[in-house]
């Protein structure tokens, strides 16, 4: 026999409980959809939520691992077209060196010759002076109120390399993922990675004139035999040269070569960072997309189940409350 009773009814607060619980997960759905991340809340996936955190703190530092490898990359440019207008200074003067040593030129033809070398060589001298880099390295400045500072890629006149520093670039998303970028080339041949292409700098052996003899090896020594036009000579430049000029202008070219060398090496080495930092991006994106993004497809699916059951929900609720008006109206 049913029982009909107005002071509570179990199928009411049943089909209430079925009304809130398909209320959520419709509420759910329509969260998911509209910001299109499966995770909202801690609830909806706990272990999930904790690794695309993770995914997505190691995809932000490669991101910014790789714009600064772009940074060191134009640094490096800087310096191969440093070295690339010195080459060109280089085979320009020995040109010049071959024509001006011709036995038909009269003296005033070799004055002509050396005065286009004396302006080349000062034009190398500003180039070495001037290519440099503003970079900021923190805890570096002689003066605290200074956070800029210059990186002067190929050191300073003497070779004392006063001008220049060490940089530490961050290729990487973590510690000890730094390359120093040091360009300091000393006073030996040990100094494989040193560049310097000062004309007037006697000290610096792994640069420009590394293997020219040390009375010699002054580019703003040179002068072409018979000119009368002397080279533009500095304080302890010592007297002009001509001996074996054409071999240390081959040799200075080499050396350039092989600074040009050891730049490509580096802009190689970085080319390569980058391009794995490219790929790693590629799948930390896909693998954050798995934990983070909404599958459409499936919730749009949740969604209309979620509104049919919370319609129906509403429609046996309206029957369950109605027993009690039937209930009310049996009473005289």
């Amino acid at each position: 026999m049913t029982v009909l009773s107005v002071q509570h009814s179990s199928l009411s607060s049943s089909v209430n409980r079925s009304l809130a619980k398909s209320s959520d997960n419709l509420n759910n759905s329509v969260r998911k959809l509209s910001s299109g991340v499966r995770i909202n809340k801690a609830g909806d996936d706990v272990a999930s939520m904790s690794i695309a955190a993770k995914v997505n703190s190691r995809l932000k530092g490669i991101q910014k691992a790789k714009t600064n490898a772009y940074e060191m990359l134009g640094h490096l440019e800087v310096a191969k077209s440093g070295l690339n207008q010195s080459s060109d200074n280089l085979q320009r003067i020995r040109e010049l060196f071959v024509q001006g040593i011709n036995g038909t030129n009269s003296v005033d033809e070799k004055n002509a010759l050396q005065r286009e070398i004396n302006e080349l060589i000062e034009a190398q001298d500003t180039i070495a002076r001037n290519t440099k880099v503003n970079v900021t390295e923190a805890g570096f400045s002689a003066n605290p109120s200074y956070d800029r500072i210059i990186l002067g890629l190929f050191g300073s006149a003497d070779g004392s390399d006063a001008n220049r520093i060490g940089v530490n670039y961050q290729l990487g998303a973590n510690d000890g993922e730094q390359f120093n970028l040091d360009f300091t080339g000393g006073t030996g041949t040990s100094y494989e990675d040193g560049i310097g292409v000062f004309p007037r700098n006697g000290i610096n052996n792994a640069g420009i004139n590394n293997g020219v003899p040390a009375n010699e090896n002054k580019l703003s020594k040179l002068k072409i035999p018979g000119a009368s036009i002397e080279p533009e000579l500095e304080s302890g430049d010592g007297p002009p040269n001509d001996t074996d000029t054409l071999d240390h202008l081959t040799q200075m070219i080499n050396n350039v070569s092989r600074m040009h060398s050891v730049i490509d090496a580096k802009y190689s080495y970085v080319e390569a960072r980058i391009a794995g930092h490219e790929e790693e991006i590629i799948d930390l994106n896909k693998s954050l997309s798995n934990f983070q993004d909404t599958d459409i497809a499936a919730e749009s699916k949740n969604y209309i189940q979620s509104q049919i059951k919370q319609n129906t929900a509403a429609s046996m609720l309206s029957q369950a409350n109605s027993q009690k008006q039937f209930a009310l109206s049996l009473l005289p």
